[in-house]
């Protein structure tokens, strides 16, 4: 089930009772959007996984995610397009949603703690320039058995 609520995302959800979830790209630049209050907040780029599977690393034009801990903070990066100044497709967007929701099913099959609440921004909407009503309906089915809170200003 989603959730819009129009408050900021960083003062109003007690962030490490749920999954951030945001877009980046393959580079991880993090300069704009939400992605740079997170980065600056969480240094993301710092913690991120030294050791990753060969599907993860760089870009071949197939969306996908990285999570990250950043200290209580669990983080699902989007990575939907290869370069900040990109914009990413309908199709690496959707890969990248469900190749998320198999790593947080994974990790809660392995037994991981794992939060079964999502907060994010209207995801891919903002400088990625995706539309939210076409978004939003793919967002639905990616994570439809979590609880996904949609953070707008």
């Amino acid at each position: 089930m989603i959730t819009e609520k129009q408050i900021d995302l960083f003062k109003e959800i007690k962030l490490a009772d749920c999954v951030i979830l945001h877009c980046i790209s393959a580079d991880k630049a993090m300069g704009a959007g939400i992605a740079k209050p997170l980065q600056d907040t969480f240094k993301i780029r710092e913690n991120w996984p030294q050791k990753l599977p060969k599907r993860l690393i760089g870009w071949n034009n197939k969306g996908y995610s990285v999570f990250v801990s950043c200290g209580d903070q669990l983080i699902g990066n989007l990575i939907t397009k290869e370069n900040y100044w990109g914009k990413p497709t309908y199709t690496t967007f959707w890969e990248a949603l469900n190749d998320a929701t198999q790593t947080l099913n994974s990790l809660h099959l392995e037994g991981f703690d794992v939060p079964n609440k999502i907060v994010m921004p209207r995801i891919g909407c903002g400088l990625d320039k995706l539309e939210w009503e076409k978004a939003r309906p793919m967002i639905e089915t990616a994570f439809g058995s979590y609880d996904v809170v949609v953070c707008y200003i």
